[in-house]
């Protein structure tokens, strides 16, 4: 998923400072690796200014030790137990802000036990020689100091404490100084503020009615608890007793919806969510295939997303299988164990994984191939991807080849592509027979597609140009975000259907939506709110389906990495693992998709009744001819129509309500939130 955002406040640039170097720690990985794995589980603390993160499955603690401090309440113990591996490690840091050409004095005391030569550093800027290596072995506080000078245009100075192979460290009085000035200018460098984390004992919060149940540990002999909806309104609160250091938190009451829990004690803090959906662990069969969403298993490698997927009612999942990272020299591949898991895991559960077989192998000069080598090279791996997947997934071709990841000496044509599709396809067909092959997965955006038919005219030629005889499935991309859907999703796929009606070899073909979604970075930073994303994403699945679209995925399960500011880490369903300490948590779109499938399950789209400019009244039906409606409105109304009956209402949480006909009508309030309406034989 490309995207760039221009927009940039001060808290933004250092939050992009000290992403670059974490990119550095990273070994100069993309910024879309950065702080992607979830939290150690080990037991760890939040301090105030500091953000923390591991990468590449690294075992890393980060506590706040009150016995071994050097002065004040705490030091800072950073405890490593992986093997030393390149990629693999954890860092604590802040964004500092600082002036440009101006001196300042770094001064920190440390301790070790059993370290390694070069297993800690601290990073002060963002070049990788810009770092303080730690004293190896074991021994007691001794202090650190050096100096360093910003450069003409420096206003943000990153700093990371980095932990890795094995060995501890403890961390005070870290401070930072403007050259013959005494106060630090970094904040909390004492390690003082801090929160121990209050532990969850369960692997994920999506729970069937009568299931929530959360075990809890704390350091404290008691713990506050609230439960609060998706509106913010306490629906339950009270105290657990921790006394024995774990207590469990029945929560089997309540009905299905989308929570916020709080959890409190001295000095020890939680906030989460979970949700409790009605059939979350029944399978929707194949009417699930209509809705799927975007996984990156090397990202999240030891995170299990199956589960969360199945949650949701999807029946597709789109995987990444990068030819970079998988064939490093010609004919040899490695294959990702990560990926391979997740495979098997999503297949057992009935979701049917999409290989996205893409980007760069070692020929061509690591560029999209347009040579015949290059061309050869990936038909090759494609060839052995498909002996070793078969025909229980699908394979995409390539990624949004008309934009920039599409970097090869040919250009971004459908013609260019065309060179690619037609030895993969039939490499795929030769293989397994089974599946299908998915392109070109187009990339685009509303403004585009419906202004300058720029990405419309590339899907024309490539049609004109055969392009329907190489591929089982015709997919897009599309993203009207942050923009409410009406009018976006729905009038792209209206013109593409209309499109693909002019080619008889369309027929039969399915067209996919196979990316779309909102980052739930607010408004403030060109985003949407939580529920902003919850309710656009069910409104444009439900107009989509209404024009035609035959399967509607979502980009993508987890946000991608823990930056809150960051819209490319914020597109997810389930909040990032590393904010959770490795648990999976839903934000509120979890639990309206959840609802969404399962109430259009078995349903096609029929008709739209005649109700006012800006409501919404989609219609559903199933094989009896029963009726469903998904209804809104884009700003508040009340619509009649006649009833014979009681109508049911379930609001977007899976909420159900009763509406009595009086005088033989019906009145139905209707806001931005979509609801279901079924019963009373209604009639526009």
């Amino acid at each position: 998923m490309p995207f760039s955002i221009g927009r940039f406040s001060r808290r933004r640039r250092i939050l992009v400072a000290v992403a670059s170097i974490v990119a550095l720690l990273a070994g100069g990985g993309t910024l879309a690796l950065v702080a992607s794995q979830p939290a150690s589980a080990r037991t760890s603390s939040t301090f105030e200014s500091w953000g923390s993160w591991t990468e590449g499955g690294a075992d890393v603690g980060f506590l706040a030790d009150t016995t071994v401090r050097r002065s004040g309440a705490a030091s800072l113990r950073i405890t490593d137990a992986s093997p030393l591996k390149a990629g693999v490690y954890g860092a604590i840091s802040q964004g500092v802000s600082v002036k440009p050409n101006t001196r300042y004095d770094f001064t920190v005391w440390v301790r070790a036990s059993g370290a390694r030569t070069k297993a800690g550093s601290i990073f002060y800027a963002g070049r990788p020689d810009d770092r303080k290596y730690l004293p190896a072995g074991t021994y007691g506080w001794r202090k650190l100091s050096w100096s360093y000078t910003t450069g003409a245009s420096e206003s943000v100075l990153p700093i990371a404490v980095q932990a890795q192979d094995l060995g501890q460290f403890w961390f005070d009085d870290f401070t930072i100084t403007t050259r013959g000035q005494s106060a630090s200018v970094l904040a909390n460098g004492g390690f003082e503020a801090f929160e121990s984390l209050i532990g969850l004992g369960v692997s994920d919060l999506f729970f069937a009615p009568g299931d929530a149940r959360i075990p809890i540990t704390s350091p404290t002999p008691s713990v506050a608890w609230e439960v609060r909806d998706a509106a913010g309104v306490l629906v339950k609160a009270g105290t657990a007793d921790t006394s024995t250091g774990a207590a469990t938190l029945d929560f089997a009451a309540l009905g299905p919806g989308y929570y916020r829990l709080v959890l409190s004690g001295a000095g020890a803090a939680r906030s989460t969510s979970f949700t409790i959906v009605d059939g979350l662990d029944e399978a929707l069969g194949a009417s699930a295939s209509r809705f799927g969403t975007t996984m990156h298993p090397t990202l999240q490698p030891g995170v299990h997303e199956d589960a969360a997927a199945a949650g949701l009612g999807l029946g597709a999942a789109r995987l990444d299988l990068r030819w970079e990272a998988i064939e490093l020299s010609p004919g040899v591949y490695t294959w990702d164990a990560a990926t391979d898991d997740e495979v098997a895991r999503l297949q057992a559960r009935g979701v049917r994984p999409t290989l996205v077989i893409a980007y760069y192998g070692p020929y061509d000069a690591g560029r999209t191939p347009s040579s015949p080598d290059g061309i050869a090279g990936y038909t090759d791996f494609l060839r052995a991807a498909a002996e070793r997947y078969g025909d229980g997934v699908d394979y995409q071709i390539y990624n949004e080849f008309n934009i920039a990841y599409s970097n090869g000496l040919c250009g971004q044509t459908p013609a260019c592509y065309l060179k690619l599709l037609q030895p993969a396809s039939q490499a795929v067909h030769e293989v397994a027979p089974g599946a299908r092959v998915v392109g070109p997965a187009l990339a685009g955006n509303t403004a585009m597609w419906l202004t300058s038919n720029e990405s419309y005219n590339w899907l024309a030629e490539f049609f004109a140009l055969g392009g329907l005889d190489l591929v089982d499935v015709v997919s897009v991309h599309n993203y009207g975000a942050p923009a409410a859907p009406e009018g976006h999703n729905d009038a792209v796929i209206r013109k593409i259907t209309g499109l693909m009606a002019g080619y008889p070899a369309a027929a039969n073909t399915p067209l996919w939506l196979g990316e779309t979604g909102y980052f739930t970075t607010g408004e403030a930073a060109g985003g949407v709110s939580e529920l902003q994303q919850a309710r656009y994403l069910v409104r444009d699945a439900s107009l989509a389906l209404a024009e035609g679209v035959d399967a509607y995925l979502v980009y993508d399960l987890l946000d991608d990495w823990n930056d809150p500011q960051n819209p490319e880490a914020n597109f997810g369903l389930v909040r990032n693992p590393a904010s959770q300490s490795g648990v999976l948590a839903p934000k509120p779109v979890f639990t309206t998709m959840a609802v969404l499938t399962r109430q259009l399950e078995d349903r096609v789209f029929d008709r739209r009744d005649p109700v006012p400019q800006g409501a919404y009244s989609l219609v559903f039906t199933d094989a009896s001819g029963s009726a469903l409606r998904v209804m809104w409105a884009t700003a508040s109304t009340t619509v009649t129509a006649k009833a014979t009956g009681a109508v049911t209402v379930v609001d977007q949480f899976g909420r159900s309500s009763r509406i009595d006909p009086v005088s033989g009508r019906v009145s139905i309030r209707l806001g931005v939130d979509p609801i279901y309406v079924t019963g009373g034989g209604i009639v526009f």
